[in-house]
This record gives structure tokens, sequence and C-alpha cells, in this order.
């Protein structure tokens, strides 16, 4: 993060054949020459004569440099930080009624607390601090209703309706799944709505995936994502049942029967969420997840093991070579786009594409401005209760499942309660609304949302513990995209009808 505020929040890229700079205020990225690069820190742009450093230059190449950055200058680049405001706040009840008028593109009900598995990196595992334990409670048919209805009436003038289920195991309250899916239904159809696009889901751990449930779930078009991650030595030493036997060949089985039962249906609607432990060897990942395409090829949603639980972390220690071996995998991915490979089946189906596809695509579909502001008001992270909402059991609403109970935003019966999502986005926007923040060169690409919240309240922790971290990887991210472009400048041709998920 930028630590001096009379230099340009800006930050310097060098490739091996180019100059660049990163600009915060407009998030574009210049090509520059070697004088432009090496004069910016020093500039004075309010001095009459083209000054840098006190002396005056008389070769032509850095005159014309200098004079090339005072009129990028002059159009609101390369202005010397903090920005003037980060987001805007505080907003009022009103325009948080604005915002949540649609409702929730998404509802997801936690259908139980309870788990037939007893995974050692699991958020209620007990070792997280702000997190809920297992236990034993079903969602009721009564809460469940109540949140369709409460649904529906939220999203009365969109034509989509998407609902997800969610655990604990949900498969463990099969009957209430398959009560609220035909309650909805029916509802849609007393409206004689037939515009209404209704959307399922479910996230399992894949263990109670019958024939019938199996069956029932393919009848309905749910989307299936189930939890697996990757070769049996390292799925089984973190997915276990309760007796510590592990689930590999168990989940393995159930997705080969989703396939050999239809195997368009698997290909369109299943994904494997795979959580890249620590120890894991990606080396051994990935050779077994790119050994089998037609189950895995284009099918994985990486995840990263939740901060917070010592205890796991130190009995869970990276390998000597995890660092080696992620630098080579991003090479691999680097090397498909500078060939021109983007568009083959054998980068598609690829692991390195599905580890760093999504940082690259942030990247390339962000936000450039044809000038510059002050004032940023951008939220890279959902508005909350906007894009999704989370239904504990007990019918309260929260911002998603990925947050912890803390920060409630309403419940099924009575709606949205506007003043907690009035304080619950203001009391964010302090936080990063912080000199810190405003005057890091990263603000525009920063990834930070609600969840980290923890207790109720937001401190800013994260500024010395995660930001350096993620600046460093941003840096890495756009140094590589500047350099596949050198190489390749259609290199990411492919990814222009992409969208981020």
């Amino acid at each position: 993060m930028n630590a001096d505020t009379n230099r340009p929040l800006v930050k310097k890229i060098l490739t091996r054949n180019g100059y660049y700079l990163y600009d915060a205020r407009s998030n574009r990225i210049l090509r520059v020459t070697s004088e432009m690069y090496d004069l910016l820190d020093n500039l004075d742009p309010s001095a009459e004569n083209e000054t840098v450093a006190g002396a005056n230059f008389a070769e032509k190449d850095e005159n014309d440099s200098i004079s090339r950055l005072k009129s990028l200058f002059e159009q609101g680049m390369f202005q010397s930080g903090p920005v003037e405001q980060r987001l805007k706040y505080p907003i009022s009840q009103p325009e948080v009624e604005r915002e949540l008028s649609n409702g929730p593109e998404m509802i997801t009900l936690e259908m139980t607390d309870a788990c037939n598995m007893r995974c050692d990196y699991c958020s209620f595992s007990g070792g997280y601090e702000y997190e809920r334990k297992h236990g034993n409670r079903k969602l009721s048919i009564d809460t469940a209703k109540a949140t369709i209805d409460f649904y529906i009436n939220a999203r009365k003038n969109s034509e989509n309706l998407n609902v997800g289920f969610y655990g604990g195991e949900p498969l463990l309250n099969f009957e209430v799944i398959q009560e609220v899916c035909e309650y909805l239904k029916s509802k849609v159809k007393a409206q004689s709505n037939d515009k209404k696009i209704i959307s399922f889901s479910i996230t399992t751990n894949g263990t109670l995936l019958d024939d019938r449930k199996l069956s029932w779930l393919m009848d309905n078009d749910f989307a299936i994502t189930v939890s697996f991650d990757g070769p049996s030595q390292i799925h089984n030493t973190h997915r276990s049942f309760p007796s510590g036997k592990g689930t590999f060949d168990v989940v393995l089985e159930r997705l080969q029967r989703i396939h050999r039962l239809d195997a368009k249906y698997y290909n369109k609607r299943v994904l494997v969420n795979v959580v890249l432990c620590p120890c894991a060897d990606l080396m051994d990942v990935k050779r077994f997840f790119e050994s089998t395409p037609h189950l895995f090829g284009n099918k994985l949603h990486l995840s990263a093991i939740l901060d917070g639980n010592p205890t796991y972390f130190s009995k869970h220690l990276p390998y000597a070579d995890r660092e080696r071996d992620m630098e080579t995998l991003h090479q691999e991915y680097i090397s498909f786009l500078v060939e021109g490979k983007g568009l083959t089946k054998k980068f598609w189906n690829s692991f390195v594409r599905q580890v760093f596809e999504s940082d690259y695509l942030r990247l390339r579909k962000r936000i450039i401005l044809d000038g510059c502001t002050s004032k940023i008001n951008q939220l890279n992270s959902c508005f909350p209760g906007q894009r999704k909402i989370f239904v504990d059991l007990d019918g309260t609403l929260h911002v998603c499942e990925k947050m912890t109970r803390f920060f409630p935003i309403g419940d099924v019966w009575n709606g949205y309660d506007m003043k907690r999502v009035e304080k619950l986005f203001n009391d964010f926007a302090a936080m990063m609304n912080s000199s810190i923040c405003r005057n890091c060169w990263g603000v525009r690409l920063c990834s930070h949302c609600f969840t980290d919240g923890k207790d109720g309240r937001f401190d800013d922790s994260f500024q010395n513990a995660v930001c350096p971290i993620n600046l460093e990887w941003h840096e890495k991210i756009i140094t590589s995209s500047c350099e596949i472009l050198e190489r390749n400048p259609s290199a990411f041709e492919y990814m222009k009808d992409m969208v981020i998920g």
C-alpha cells in the first residue's frame, strides 16, 4: 500500500519488454516509454517549467515524456493520493429500499445444521470462534413455506426465481426439500404467471445421493454441486465419516453414477467444489482431475480454507514445494494463452484454467473510465441482500451462507430489516473508507466484502495481515497479463462473452 500520500496513486509495472502504469483512479493500464516510467515519481505537474527533481532536461525524449505525463495528469490521471471517497456513505434507509426493491436474486435455505460427515476443515467443525457447530436441527416446513412466501412477494416484479438448498448436509432433510419445491411451483401456478423461470440448486457432500434422491433431483433439473477434493489420499485426509473412514470411494461412485444415467445432464448441471488444502500436493490434484476429463473437465470450483482455525493449520502445514508448484501451474496457464490455445478442448478441461482464470477474468472485465474521478463509489462486493439471501433454521435472513450469524438483516415473516441493512452497509463502508484504503493503489481491485465481519463489527486488522498478500498477487496478475498480451495480443479473446460469476 502507498505510504507516501504525496506520490501518485499508481502502480508501476515492469515486464521483460515493456513499461506500464496502472492508474487507480481510472482503472487503466497504460503502456509508456522507459523515460515516462522513470520520471513519474519525480515529476512536479504543478511546475511552470518541465521540471523533474529540480533539474531542467534538454534531451528531446525526456522533454517529450514529461509533456506526455503532464497531459495525462491534466486528464486526471496520476494525481497524488488518497482518493477522496472509496464508497458513498452514509447511505439512508430510502436508498437501501431502492437497492432492495426487487428482492434477492437468489435465496438459499439452511435445511439442517446436522451432517453425516466430519470434515476437519469445515467451518462448523467447532474450530472457528464465531461459527455455529454441528447440531441435529432441521428446517421446519412452516418456516420453509414462509421463506417461499417472502421470496415470491419480494420478487413479484422479477421473472427469475432461484432457490438453493444448503446445510449441514441438506439431503438429511430431503422430504422438506421436496415439499418446498412443490409449494413454490404451486404458488407460481396459482398466480397464473407463466413467465416465471424457476431454478433449483443444492450443495451436497454427495454421500447420500442414492437412486431415489438423484432421480428426483434430475427430474426437477437441479444444479448439483458436490464437494470432492481430488485423489483419495488427499480427499480422505480431510473428508470423512464420524468413524474416521474416508468418503472418496462413495463420492466418486455417486458422480460416476450421475454421468452414466445422463451425461448431458451431468455436463450441464453438475459442478465439483474442490477445497485446496495447504498440505495437498497440487501436482497430484492436477493429475487426478485431468485424468478423468469427462467427470472433471470444466467442472471445478476451487476454494480455500477459511482463516481462523489455528488447530487445523498447525496440523496441516503447506508441503515444501507448494509455492514452486503453484508457479509451475501458473506458467502452464500462461503458456496456453501465449500459444493461442484458449479455445482448445485441452485448455478448457485443464486444471490450470480452473485455478487461475477467475483472477484474469476479473482484471479483463474491470470497469475502465475514460476520465478520472477522486470519488470512486465502487462496491466490488454485492449489496447486502440484493444478490442473494441465506435463510437459517429460525427463518432469519443473512447476506449469504459465508457470513457469520452476527449480522442478521431481517426474517421471513417481516422481510428485510432496512435499518439493519443500512447499518451493515455503513459500518462496512466506514472501514473501507479508511485513509489506508483510500491511499492504496489496489483500491479498485480490492475483493474484500461483508464476510470480513466476524462478531457483529468490522475491524481493519486485515489491512496488515491480508492486504499486502493480495496486492502482491494483483501486481503479479497485471504483470503477467501485460506480458501475455505482448506475446499474443488476442490471447484473452476467448473471455469476451464470459461474465463474472
